[in-house]
């Protein structure tokens, strides 16, 4: 009998896409309720595709050995919240089968997350700090700059700004925006004017990982509008582009196909 463990931490399956590493289940990058024994057991189905994983290894895996519950009741709740997540149904599984008096096989093939070999970036629009709305128009045409100056970085792939400034607006988790737009780091920042001075904060984001790559603050005397926005925005496609060569490994992850076994 063959045991397959996932080598990656991403993983999709039909419609769903499971973040082993962060314990959430997602559907069309919409974070669904599934937390605790319930996601551990589907986690346990998905590290063994196509193979019926026993109750009994359920239990060591998901029940710690001084828990004194009613583990059968327990593990008939948890499977029971699996499906109703993920929309199957004992009778007619689409998704999980019952194996009586044995365990449970997950029915679908898995695919680990490949994103492209090429780092990719989405820059989103800036926020406008300053009390003044007509400031707007300034935050984003440092965005628009910033896109334009990490362009012309040939190994670098860029979203497109209409992409992008869809999320304008909307508190939307970096995961999703990240899995929408395809790209692997996200570039987020604010700009402030009082009077004649202009402060630019700028930071990427790694939306796999959820950390912070590197962040930079830009205080400048706004003189010439338009040249201030160029020189910040090749100041940070020159930030980015160094941590592209020092640290590349950050934003590509090589996939594999996971096939059942």
């Amino acid at each position: 009998m063959q045991v397959y463990r996932l080598q990656k931490q991403l993983v999709k399956f039909g419609p769903f896409e499971a973040d082993l590493s962060a314990g959430e289940l997602r559907k069309n990058g919409t974070r669904l309720r599934l937390q605790g024994q319930p996601f551990q057991v589907l986690a346990a189905l998905l590290e063994n595709p196509g193979r019926v994983v026993a109750r009994e290894e359920l239990r060591d895996k998901v029940w710690s050995a001084d828990t004194f519950v009613d583990f059968d009741k327990g593990l008939n709740t948890a499977v029971n919240k699996i499906r109703e997540v993920l929309g199957d149904s004992a009778d007619k599984p689409r998704f999980i089968e019952t194996i009586p008096r044995r365990g449970y096989r997950l029915m679908q093939s898995l695919t680990a997350v490949t994103p492209d070999t090429i780092p990719s970036v989405a820059v989103l629009s800036f926020l406008n700090l300053s009390p003044d709305p007509e400031n707007e128009f300034l935050a984003d045409g440092m965005s628009e700059q910033v896109i334009n100056s990490l362009m012309q970085i040939k190994k670098l792939r860029v979203a497109a700004r209409s992409s992008s400034f869809s999320f304008k607006g909307k508190h939307v988790d970096l995961r999703v925006i990240g899995e929408q737009l395809n790209v692997r780091a996200i570039l987020e920042g604010s700009v402030q004017r009082a009077g004649n001075r202009l402060r630019v904060t700028a930071q990427l984001v790694d939306v796999y990982e959820g950390y912070d790559l590197w962040s930079e603050k830009y205080d400048r005397e706004l003189k010439d509008i338009f040249e201030v926005q160029d020189e910040i925005a090749r100041a940070i496609a020159q930030r980015l582009e160094v941590t592209l060569d020092g640290d590349l490994q950050l934003f590509t992850r090589v996939g594999t196909q996971c096939r059942s076994g």
